[in-house]
């Protein structure tokens, strides 16, 4: 059996457009939503230092950017302050949560389940899924070794792939190219590490 949303805290670590939408989404569900951001811009988000989050959240969402400074972001020391049971799910990047220090997360107990839709080393990741051979990084055989346990679920990420969000990343590219073409910058632009 599993357990319900309702009632349980989330973290949100990253709280820019999707991570607003996994706060939402926690919240229409009856969640007490925490946030880890360094731009605080949603009114309606509690946030926390990261540790506070950690130590209390029953599920942790990682929706930050991937920088070269937060590669590994988070490690096994830094989830080793979880709450314990806690359920980790990586919706931003792979590089950010190394899948052998999730493993051995899971191994000990700390935490209770992870969801991936991101991995670390995906060229490596698909050809061993193609080919059946051999993998040649450990953290893809750590991916591997996670996608047999019944205490995480790992799943393409493909969210972006519906008529609706095709048809939404063609109007925004529209309105990048005309925002640029007339006023020589970007509505959305890229901000800097």
């Amino acid at each position: 059996t599993g357990a319900e949303c309702g009632g349980k805290t989330l973290l949100v670590v990253g709280v820019g457009h999707i991570g607003s939408e996994a706060a939402r989404i926690g919240k229409s569900l009856g969640m007490r939503v925490l946030g880890v951001d360094i731009a605080r811009k949603h009114p309606d988000i509690d946030y926390v230092p990261l540790e506070e989050g950690l130590a209390a959240a029953d599920v942790i969402v990682c929706a930050m950017n991937l920088t070269a400074s937060n590669h590994g972001f988070f490690h096994y020391e830094r989830l080793k302050a979880a709450k314990a049971g806690a359920i980790f799910v990586n919706i931003a990047r792979g590089e950010l949560s190394p899948a052998a220090d999730l493993k051995r997360l899971l191994d000990e107990g700390i935490l209770g389940g992870v969801g991936l839709d991101v991995f670390d080393h995906e060229i490596d990741l698909a050809s061993a899924l193609r080919s059946g051979k051999p993998v040649r990084h450990p953290e893809t055989r750590a991916i591997l070794e996670l996608a047999g346990r019944d205490n995480a679920i790992l799943t393409p990420h493909n969210a972006f792939n519906t008529a609706e969000a095709v048809e939404r990343k063609a109007q925004h590219s529209i309105r990048q190219i005309q925002r640029f073409i007339a006023q020589g910058d970007f509505l959305w632009p890229v901000p800097p590490e």
